[in-house]
């Protein structure tokens, strides 16, 4: 967030981009993040080994994050799914 408002003027004057406009961009994602932490801080409740939860908070999180975002059409997940198979087909 903090990164947001160093770069929402010059991204502003560069490109036309209004604070706004980069809000209404960043939120989808940032709405994500915070239903993962919730999710995962819901999973530290139950007790187990420290690095069993660890591991159990990384993969819930990641599969919350992702499944969301397939879900909602995330266009920045879009864009890197998109890549990473652009990327994929160049090699073959």
């Amino acid at each position: 967030m903090l990164a947001s408002f160093l770069n929402a003027s010059p991204n502003k004057k560069l490109f036309g981009y209004s604070y706004p406009e980069q809000l209404k961009d960043m939120l989808p994602s940032d709405v994500l993040s915070v239903i993962m932490g919730v999710v995962i801080w819901l999973v530290s409740l139950i007790p187990m080994k420290t690095l069993f939860q660890i591991f159990i908070q990384f993969i819930v999180g990641a599969l919350v994050y992702l499944d969301l975002a397939k879900l909602f059409k995330l266009e920045c997940f879009e864009y890197i799914i998109n890549t990473v198979k652009g990327l994929r087909n160049s090699k073959s």
